[in-house]
């Protein structure tokens, strides 16, 4: 990598959860320079977490103009961005562009401040979907070229109030957009005929550990009687959860493990009632390898609608490296028809079981071998490579 790398990020790098920019910029680290720069929290943000450690911080950077942090790789910095001001609930105007013209300077200033300090002369910046800051490109001193990156389609109310139009208006300005899905790659192409297409992948070296012996099982998962069906991940409205009713009702022999952080707003009370349910707390993702051990076989169970078609799931080759069974919904056809020698496809519930049955009896040494086989290629190595290449 000739030039440093910049990256403003939407997913935090504090996050209970990894992400695809942060696992990237962890191997870009290893050949050149990074600079993270994680979405800033708001004042109102603080106000309503005053005790969170995390706000904290931000409160203490803002008195700084941001705060510069050292992450696991010696290359890779991480800056704290100050507190900027809550206008995602105002209507599209006036107002709106103003107060988000000065949200740019405080981010722009606090960038160009940490740059100069870390003496990162000229830069490649990448903007990985945070599209409430689409002109920061504008303000940015010693950038050499501008890469978007679309990383996730924009479905909540809160994020497409403005989000839609703003990401339109960032790829179109992009020198380079990049995707992680078929779909997402269709989509920005309208807006920028330079975008590429670069799937998500795996941390094959942490999420392979799960084979290795010396790697502790989860005991509140092994303690449970019976086949343990596992998902890692987000639990909010992707998952089919009338599909999972349906199949743990009709085995209660069976139990399901749910790790991840929780959307309430999304879970059904009858999904809630199972018997055999177990709703776990987020895991650092160092301690995934722990949760895949323990389970027998691992699930995404997605919605198959339009906006399940754009996602493109770090689990999948996570579940892979694994070695674990691997059964899912055809969400994304593009995606999951290519991985039919590795993964199990469920059409619904009776299909669903009828699949998790068949990978019970049936799993063997050589399966596993050809899952971890194809999780390998398709690691997070692999993909910076290509963006690199790209770039």
């Amino acid at each position: 990598m000739n030039k440093p790398l910049v990256i403003l990020a939407l997913p935090k790098h504090d996050d209970n959860f990894t992400s695809t920019p942060y696992q990237l910029a962890m191997e870009f680290a290893k050949s050149g320079r990074v600079l993270y720069v994680s979405h800033p929290y708001s004042w109102l943000d603080l106000l309503r977490n005053m005790t969170d450690v995390r706000l904290i911080k931000r409160l203490k950077a803002s008195l700084r103009g941001g705060a510069v942090e050292t992450s696991e790789h010696p290359n890779m910095m991480l800056l704290i961005l100050p507190l900027v001001l809550p206008i995602n609930w105002l209507p599209s105007g006036k107002l709106y562009n103003w107060l988000s013209k000065v949200n740019h300077r405080i981010v722009a200033r606090s960038i160009n401040k940490t740059t100069a300090k870390l003496e990162l002369g000229r830069f490649h910046f990448i903007n990985s979907h945070d599209y409430y800051f689409a002109d920061m490109y504008r303000q940015l001193l010693g950038m050499s070229q501008y890469v978007y990156q679309c990383i996730d389609p924009i479905i909540k109310q809160y994020s497409a109030r403005h989000g839609k139009a703003l990401e339109e208006r960032a790829a179109r300005s992009a020198d380079l957009v990049i995707s992680t899905s078929p779909y997402l790659n269709e989509r920005m192409l309208a807006y920028n005929p330079n975008s590429k297409l670069v799937p998500n992948a795996a941390n094959f070296e942490l999420c392979n550990k799960a084979m290795k012996e010396e790697i502790k099982t989860r005991p509140e998962i092994t303690k449970l009687n019976g086949l343990k069906i596992g998902y890692v991940g987000n639990i909010e409205r992707r998952i089919d959860y009338q599909m999972l009713i349906n199949v743990f009702n009709a085995r209660p022999d069976w139990q399901l493990v749910m790790v991840g952080p929780k959307d309430e707003s999304y879970i059904p009370a009858e999904f809630l009632a199972l018997a055999n349910l177990t709703l776990l707390l987020s895991v650092s993702h160092e301690q995934v390898p722990q949760v895949l051990k323990s389970i027998d076989i691992a699930i995404i169970p997605f919605v198959c609608d339009e906006v399940s078609a754009q996602i493109y799931p770090l689990k999948m080759y996570e579940y892979l490296a694994s070695g674990k069974p691997v059964i899912t919904t055809n969400f994304n056809p593009e995606v999951i028809d290519e991985l039919q020698a590795v993964v199990n496809i469920a059409a619904d519930g009776i299909d669903f079981i009828w699949q998790a049955e068949l990978l019970n009896t049936t799993d063997s040494a050589e399966c596993q071998a050809q899952r971890i086989q194809v999780a390998r290629v398709n690691d997070w190595s692999q993909r910076s490579e290509m963006i690199l290449n790209i770039i």
